[in-house]
């Protein structure tokens, strides 16, 4: 994988951000990452077709019915 400063739309200083926020704990789903760290709309289109944040939820919330099939 490619380091995340090398992604499209990704600069140096949203990468650092992602990484120090990922050192306190795993992100939990893609309103987590946008929350925690300075990523731009483009930068998570970016990280999306890279698969970086494959299998991500998308929001915090969790359904009643994620898991069960």
């Amino acid at each position: 994988m490619p380091p995340l400063s090398a992604v499209d739309n990704v600069s140096e200083a949203m990468a650092y951000d992602i990484v120090n926020e990922r050192e306190k704990g795993e992100f939990i789903s893609v309103e987590d990452l946008n929350k925690r760290t300075s990523v731009n709309k483009n930068a998570l289109e970016s990280l999306k077709s890279f698969g970086i944040i494959e299998g991500m939820g998308n929001e915090n919330q969790m359904s009643l019915f994620d898991g069960m099939f």
